[in-house]
């Protein structure tokens, strides 16, 4: 499913490289990565690694002939990759796999910031106890089949909590039998404008992501932004993020007991009053203190201007 510059627009796209100074590219299929590399002339090249599956060790499908293509397929992509001089890495696990793959060029650790302005957030705490789940309803990586296991475990226990999920794709089969079995406790929210992606942050007491693999979890910065502890799987990307206890929880991968047991203490919590507009701000105030695009953003700047300079 990869894709290649081979329409007219790509084409055109390939032409126009060289007159560029410095070009970052995301994409790590070798389909888009080897013609960017050919026709760049002497446009710098910077990597982004923004996709968790650039590491991958597995296919998705156990089949044969998958298994087999797939060795293919990294083995080029690797080798790609490594001729790269310069690379931009969101966590410390993926600037180990490249070290470990024996990459020798210029290695950057700059994660993610947070988008909002913190004068603009504010922090509520609703009468209702709504988990917040939001992301591409995927099965491999965001683990729809694991979310769909947690509210089901949740709710068999406690009708008090309500889920509300945004979000679109094939994993939505997963939510729509809970959305027919729990009508008053499960909400499918679809894909939302800016303004109620907002509001349900507000709304909420607690986000929860259920992924398998991330390279960082942008979503998890914009929860905390707005106060709300995060539990998740311990895996790369939110385990560098969720570093405080009251933050919220990191659950052993990818145990769906402990995680439905984890949002059950929350609503204790938050049900005696410990879960409270205190415990959202000091959220708030720590994670801008570490992750506001006042503090990220020069070292993106610094990364650019250090690579035009040489």
């Amino acid at each position: 499913t990869d894709n290649a510059p081979l329409t007219k627009s790509g084409l055109r796209m390939l032409k126009d490289l060289a007159n560029y100074d410095i070009i970052y590219v995301i994409d790590s299929s070798p389909f888009m990565l080897l013609p960017v590399l050919l026709f760049k002339g002497r446009a710098r090249l910077i990597f982004g690694v923004h996709n968790p599956e650039v590491f991958r060790t597995k296919p998705h499908s156990n089949k044969l002939i998958k298994r087999l293509l797939f060795k293919i397929y990294r083995f080029i992509t690797m080798q790609i990759i490594l001729h790269i001089p310069n690379i931009h890495v969101l966590n410390i696990a993926d600037r180990n796999a490249l070290e470990a793959q024996g990459y020798k060029g210029n290695l950057y650790l700059i994660p993610n910031f947070i988008y909002y302005n913190q004068a603009d957030i504010q922090i509520k705490i609703p009468p209702k106890f709504i988990v917040l789940f939001g992301g591409r309803l995927e099965i491999n990586q965001k683990g729809i089949d694991l979310l769909a296991e947690i509210i089901e475990k949740t709710l068999s226990k406690n009708k008090n909590i309500e889920f509300h999920i945004f979000g679109s794709g094939e994993g939505k089969k997963f939510i729509e039998p809970l959305i027919s079995k729990y009508p008053k406790n499960v909400y499918y929210l679809g894909f939302i404008s800016n303004e109620k992606l907002k509001e349900e942050y507000e709304n909420a007491m607690i986000y929860i992501m259920t992924s398998r693999y991330e390279s960082f979890g942008l979503v998890v910065l914009e929860a905390q932004a707005f106060g709300l502890p995060v539990i998740t799987f311990d895996i790369s990307g939110p385990n560098e993020i969720i570093k405080k206890s009251f933050q919220g929880s990191l659950i052993e991968p990818f145990d769906t007991n402990l995680f439905s047991e984890q949002i059950l203490k929350y609503y204790d919590l938050w049900k005696s009053g410990n879960l409270n507009k205190n415990s959202k701000l000091k959220i708030r105030d720590y994670i801008f203190s570490q992750y506001s695009g006042d503090i990220i953003i020069p070292k993106v700047e610094k990364m650019v201007r250090d690579y035009a300079e040489n």
